[in-house]
């Protein structure tokens, strides 16, 4: 989708401009730029749909057509109002540099800390740069995008992984503090190396191949108690900067995201605070919906658990719910009382005190069934 056409709908919803009914993206787009009529329920699919559908992490994480329909059908099965494609964005890069990753059966692939492509500070000096779009799975990403724009007829949210984390899955995050304390310029040369030479080139590569409006860097390790606020400020920002400076236009945004801990678990006193900020600064609020609640002993504990983060969180719109890392093994019965009751309790207004009302979930059918009858192909 176009970067203008999407801004113009944001604004639209915004300023509750406009009228008729809203496509899903449309929907997502007021609920977070302004208010719509309930709150939306999104999902990034990742392994639960891998496990859901039966598919083995090498297909998952390598066929395009099998990871994007293996999402989709678990998204449209449940009625998610929106999902995005999650694949092991943090090594897509690494992989593509040379560094080796583990595959273990059942799980996203994960760097290989024994084996570590930057062992010594020396191996920086034969660091070769990949071939954006081609190097690694990096092909795999880029055809997963198209079919996800294809299949939605909107343009991906890409993902990518910023310059410091990158250094860390390379170099490892302990080893790598170690050097920010006893050798900065190596670690400057390291980052100026990952930023200009590997993530900047990968940017451009997504936004040329995808059209996309929105590429986001990923930085799991740029936050506390991984590092300080000090250490972030010098060696995290200044190269997030460069790659935002050198990517961005007025047709796509580069954003850097670090994670806040425990953000999806804080309790009500959390949320109210961050309701309050986002308020005063007219920012959009995305919460999740932690795994441990998705895990619990009954559909019952779900839907309370939604019910309190709709009442703390969505009382004057610019409010989306998160289902992301949904575990795998989570009972389905349990997926579908999360959006049942999203989509029973979180019409606005919101009203106080949802979790005495009766609670009505929806009539479902297994999965394999479904997928015969309305499913893609995998």
């Amino acid at each position: 989708m176009n970067a203008t056409i999407t801004l113009d709908k944001e604004l639209v919803f915004e300023v509750s401009l406009h009228s008729g009914r809203p496509d899903k993206h449309e929907g997502f787009s007021a609920a977070l730029f302004g208010r719509a009529d309930r709150v939306p329920v999104v999902v990034q699919p990742g392994l639960y749909a891998m496990g859901l559908q039966g598919l083995s992490n090498q297909r998952f994480f390598r066929e395009p057509d099998a990871f994007i329909h293996a999402s989709h059908n678990m998204a449209t099965y449940f009625g998610f109002d929106w999902w995005s494609p999650v694949f092991d964005a943090y090594n897509i890069e690494a992989e593509a540099l040379g560094q080796p990753l583990v595959w273990r059966e059942g799980m996203e692939p994960w760097v290989d800390g024994d084996n570590l492509l930057l062992r010594e500070r020396s191996d920086l000096d034969r660091l070769a740069p990949p071939i954006p779009g081609q190097s690694g799975r990096m092909p795999f990403v880029l055809a997963s995008y198209r079919r996800f724009a294809e299949l939605t007829g909107v343009s991906p949210v890409c993902a990518c992984c910023s310059p410091l984390t990158l250094a860390a899955q390379l170099r490892g995050t302990k080893t790598l503090i170690m050097d920010m304390y006893r050798d900065p310029a190596f670690v400057d040369r390291l980052l100026a190396f990952l930023s200009q030479e590997v993530v900047v080139p990968w940017i451009r590569k997504l936004i040329e191949v995808t059209g996309a409006s929105a590429v986001v860097m990923w930085d799991a390790e740029a936050r506390p108690p991984i590092m300080s606020p000090s250490l972030i400020r010098r060696f995290c920002l200044p190269h997030v900067e460069a790659v935002v400076r050198a990517t961005s236009s007025s047709t796509c945004e580069v954003t850097d995201a670090a994670s806040w801990d425990k953000v999806g678990a804080a309790d009500p006193g959390d949320l109210l605070e961050i309701k309050a900020y986002a308020g005063r600064q007219k920012i959009g609020r995305v919460l999740n919906i932690p795994p441990t609640v998705m895990r619990a002993d009954s559909a019952g504990q779900v839907v309370d658990a939604v019910c309190r983060l709709l009442e703390a969180g969505a009382q004057d719109g610019r409010f989306v719910l998160l289902m992301n890392h949904l575990p795998a093994g989570t009972p389905v019965e349990h997926v579908h009382a999360a959006v049942a009751a999203v989509r029973q309790f979180g019409h606005y207004p919101i009203r106080g005190n949802l979790d005495r009302q009766a609670f009505r979930n929806a009539q479902t059918i297994p999965f394999r069934q479904w997928v015969r009858r309305r499913g893609l192909t995998v």
